[in-house]
């Protein structure tokens, strides 16, 4: 405003007219009016009841601001009037009893690289008691794995995966070892090349290699198998959580290996290489299907091999909340894999800023056979697909708790979680 005060006017107003609308809310005296409500089941009802005070007279004095033009005033007064409501809508939330609450770390080295202590302990703090750490993939570990290479992370910073399980224990953290199963692009260059003069890579429509491993080849399961085998018997993980557990798309692999391994499963033979099997070919549909039973297959040896590694380990998935279309796009059937009891839970990525659209696909697949008292539905709070404020996410925990959600996961362990998120949350929906 200093070096614009044109804009002046337009913004206060744009700030009164926002005054309130948290969550779903349309107005300050609808949020007001439905936190009022849920207070009244909260330890926290006089508490909540001052910060609702304080709203509504922060939304007076913003008008009185506005007609006497001082819109800086108004700005400061949503400001302050957001934070009130913000606190108060999280107060007044209370934690469920029993559910899982989950928190996926995308970079495997906690919040604070070297000091897994830290990082456990204020998981713990927050109510947040299940972790998937990502410190496996198709071919690199940040613990000093027998099957695939050591990373750089391991190197600097020591056995990543000890030291989580030696903080998590002690915090009474489960600790899921997150395994990206395919995707080989992070692995080092000359392990990837070894792979490629191999012929274990995927290859596009024109027969260019990339770097995702292909499921297809017995090569590749065996050595998934292998790390899942070498983790488990080494470490005594909660779990394993398979990512990446699909084909990149619906336009992989069309190399060698794949076409005559399909061809021997299904008895039928590709005249037009690739195109009998993309789009409208006559040998699509069959296509899709194999690719699918291929994906299924390598879930049910991984849960034999878990099974035989670490008993009471448990196989968890982090998958497409679109199914079943994605058991078609990208051969990722969970819903099977649920039925069949060959993953004791997924974790669809329902990344969304939409409550209903959240709330929608979850009790979708709430529906599928096997998914009650088994399904961890991911939210988005920070995510390629959404970028969720505090009360967002709120919003997103009730719903999956109202549909029947054994518990949520919550996408990713940063700073956005660890200084905006897990401070309000922590209040009330997540309160130890």
């Amino acid at each position: 405003l200093r070096y614009a005060p044109e804009v002046g006017p337009d913004l206060a107003d744009a700030a009164l007219r926002e005054a309130g609308r948290i969550d779903s809310f349309c107005d300050l005296d609808e949020a007001v009016t439905a936190i009022r409500a849920t207070a009244a089941f909260s330890l926290e009802g006089v508490r909540v009841e001052e910060l609702l005070t304080e709203a509504v007279r922060r939304r007076a004095g913003m008008g009185r601001a506005r007609a006497e033009g001082r819109h800086a005033d108004v700005l400061a007064g949503g400001r302050r009037l957001r934070q009130a409501l913000m606190e108060a809508f999280a107060l007044a939330q209370s934690p469920a009893p029993g559910e899982v609450r989950a928190v996926w770390d995308h970079n495997g080295v906690g919040w604070y690289p070297g000091d897994w202590e830290r990082t456990a302990r204020e998981l713990r703090e927050a109510g947040i008691h299940s972790i998937f750490v990502n410190m496996l993939w198709a071919g690199l570990a940040h613990y000093p794995s027998a099957v695939v290479p050591e990373s750089a992370t391991r190197r600097m910073y020591g056995d990543q995966l000890a030291q989580c399980l030696a903080a998590a224990r002690r915090h009474g953290i489960r600790v899921h070892l997150w395994y990206v199963c395919w995707n080989a692009e992070n692995a080092p260059a000359d392990w990837r090349d070894r792979m490629a003069r191999e012929g274990r890579l995927q290859s596009d429509a024109d027969g260019r290699p990339f770097a995702w491993l292909n499921p297809a080849d017995p090569r590749n399961v065996e050595l998934a198998l292998l790390s899942i085998r070498d983790a488990a018997s080494r470490y005594a993980v909660d779990g394993i959580h398979l990512d990446y557990v699909r084909w990149p798309s619906a336009d992989s692999d069309f190399g060698e290996t794949s076409r005559r391994a399909f061809e021997v499963a299904t008895g039928r033979r590709a005249a037009r290489w690739p195109a009998d099997v993309r789009g409208n070919g006559p040998l699509a549909p069959a296509w899709r299907d194999w690719r699918a039973s291929v994906m299924s297959d390598f879930v049910r040896r991984a849960r034999a091999t878990l099974r035989a590694a670490r008993p009471e380990a448990q196989l968890s998935a982090a998958v497409w909340g679109n199914y079943p279309a994605c058991a078609t796009s990208i051969g990722q059937d969970w819903g099977l894999w649920l039925q069949r009891g060959w993953i004791d839970f997924a974790a669809p990525m329902n990344y969304t800023e939409n409550a209903n659209a959240f709330t929608a696909m979850t009790r979708r697949q709430l529906a599928l056979e096997g998914a009650r008292g088994r399904l961890l539905p991911g939210i988005g709070v920070s995510a390629g697909e959404s970028s969720l404020t505090p009360d967002m996410v709120i919003e997103q925990i009730v719903a999956a708790r109202r549909v029947g959600a054994t518990g949520f996961a919550l996408f990713q362990l940063d700073a956005e979680l660890r200084d905006r998120v897990l401070p309000l949350l922590r209040l009330g929906v997540t309160r130890p």
